[in-house]
């Protein structure tokens, strides 16, 4: 898949630093590589922070459990970072390769929480969709 530049094994030995770090960190990391990778549009570093800041199975954002684009960046060791155009990107394509061929990362860490946790990140814009809605014209 990466023939010829050696990346996939420094992909594979940055991943796998990934998954050794402590608390929840691996999990922080894994979880801000998955949005950035499946996104259907270039992430707003506010987005992908309040998406992490969302409890399984809650439908409220608590601002206290957001954590910052500092936070989540250093928890991806260099995969991930700020672009010039104030998004959030993998810093290579070829990370995108990888990443998607790379199932058994996915599978060992991801591939159950995936529903629930899009499930309750899902709920919560709906509400704050709708709370937005109804106050649409509130300052006028």
């Amino acid at each position: 898949m990466l023939r010829g530049n050696g990346l996939g094994d420094a992909y594979k030995a940055i991943l796998a630093r990934m998954k050794a770090q402590k608390g929840n960190k691996s999990a922080l990391g894994l979880n801000v590589l998955m949005w950035v990778l499946y996104s259907r549009r270039p992430l707003l570093p506010d987005d992908l922070c309040r998406a992490q800041g969302v409890e399984i199975g809650s439908v409220d954002l608590d601002r206290n459990n957001i954590p910052s684009l500092k936070t989540l960046l250093s928890c991806c060791l260099g995969l991930v970072a700020e672009s010039s155009s104030s998004t959030v990107r993998l810093v290579r394509f070829t990370l995108q390769e990888h990443l998607v061929g790379d199932l058994p990362l996915w599978a060992a860490h991801h591939i159950f929480s995936i529903p629930t946790g899009w499930e309750t990140r899902l709920r919560l814009a709906i509400s704050l969709k709708r709370t937005m809605a109804s106050r649409a014209f509130h300052h006028y």
